[in-house]
């Protein structure tokens, strides 16, 4: 008898900043983990500016927290398929300093309340390839102190982003598996003091992703860069670290 698809909720626990502002997932984030677990994940950021920016304080260290409630309506594990939805909830806990705002935000915090809810959906192509879709908006709280010159505070304002990701995985061989993501952004125009909006985001980047399961965690390693950016800053390289535990 072929077992019914049933629903599964996790709490997971993320210090992490997302680049571009985008809640970006793993591309096997949407498989469904067993039910009634909790995760906990830990990233440290560096940002390194460069070109003609190259003479900006570097930006390093842990960002904001984010609590994450998601549920899985649909969970059919035999036949590989998952939808999930989930919301964000991002605390300023992180590392942040109104003098690294001025030219470039090189702050891993952002200083400000955020949130979003997010629906992806996975399907098992293979024995070892996964396909994986999601869509997000996210919310953003007020920044009441980010620089804006000459030593004034101002506050940074920014509408909602609006976020779509698709993804592949591939396990050569357990514990390993690799990733190939895209993301596409656009909205979360901004503006600081009551100023006209501007800024709006249109971005496309690229992630590679190696994850390796361990007894006791989750490493996870990831490179990538932005494609194109119609406006605002472009991201040559990135590099992210994470460790992720399960308890």
């Amino acid at each position: 008898m072929t077992p019914k698809p049933r629903s599964v909720t996790a709490l997971l626990v993320a210090a992490l900043l997302r680049p571009a502002q985008a809640v970006d997932l793993l591309p096997t984030d949407v498989i469904a983990p067993p039910p009634g677990i909790t995760t906990a994940q830990l990233a440290e950021r560096h940002l390194e500016p460069g070109g003609a920016l190259s003479s900006l304080e570097r930006g390093s260290g842990l960002g904001d927290l984010t609590l994450v409630l998601a549920t899985w309506p649909y969970a059919d594990r035999q036949a590989g398929r998952y939808a999930a939805v989930a919301g964000y909830v991002t605390l300023p806990t992180g590392s942040y300093d109104a003098r690294r705002t001025l030219s470039l935000n090189t702050n891993p915090g952002e200083n400000r309340y955020q949130a979003a809810v997010q629906a992806g959906y996975s399907h098992r192509l293979g024995s070892r390839v996964n396909a994986m879709t999601a869509f997000d908006v996210q919310w953003f709280g007020d920044n009441d102190g980010y620089r804006r010159g000459a030593g004034r505070i101002g506050t940074l304002e920014q509408q909602l982003l609006y976020n779509w990701q698709v993804a592949l995985s591939y396990t050569p061989a357990a514990p390993l598996t690799l990733g190939l993501s895209y993301f596409y952004s656009q909205g979360g125009a901004s503006r600081i003091d009551e100023a006209p909006w501007d800024n709006v985001l249109r971005v496309q980047r690229y992630t590679l992703s190696g994850m390796i399961k361990l007894p006791f965690a989750s490493l996870i390693l990831q490179y990538g860069g932005d494609l194109k950016t119609d406006n605002g800053l472009f991201e040559d390289q990135r590099f992210a670290l994470r460790v992720l535990t399960i308890f």
